[in-house]
């Protein structure tokens, strides 16, 4: 006998699934964009030519546009190291992406 709870398991199974799948679409989908095929060394270095108190907010923004991004804008030390202390989970995780790097 089927009760409610289980058909309920099994739908809620099948949307995590197709989820997954739109996801996974949705990232192969985005290999082809023109923006992606410049190389992740290159690209790491836009914000280098950014004015250095402007960076904040655009920084983060650019480790919010896809997971390659988010890759290549966090394990730039160097990107991190400028703290505006003014919010104390912003500068925590500053701190954290500076790794080695000083303040």
């Amino acid at each position: 006998m089927v009760t409610y709870t289980h058909l309920y398991f099994q739908v809620t199974a099948l949307e995590q699934d197709a989820l997954e799948v739109v996801s996974l679409f949705r990232s192969t989908k985005n290999t082809f964009a023109p923006i992606n095929r410049i190389p992740p060394d290159v690209l790491s270095l836009i914000p280098d030519y950014w004015e250095r108190q402007d960076m904040g907010e655009d920084l983060i923004a650019l480790t919010h546009v896809c997971r390659d991004w988010r890759e290549i804008f966090t394990s730039r030390p160097s990107l991190w190291t400028h703290l505006a202390c003014a919010d104390a989970d912003k500068t925590r995780l500053y701190i954290e992406r500076s790794r080695f790097l000083p303040l």
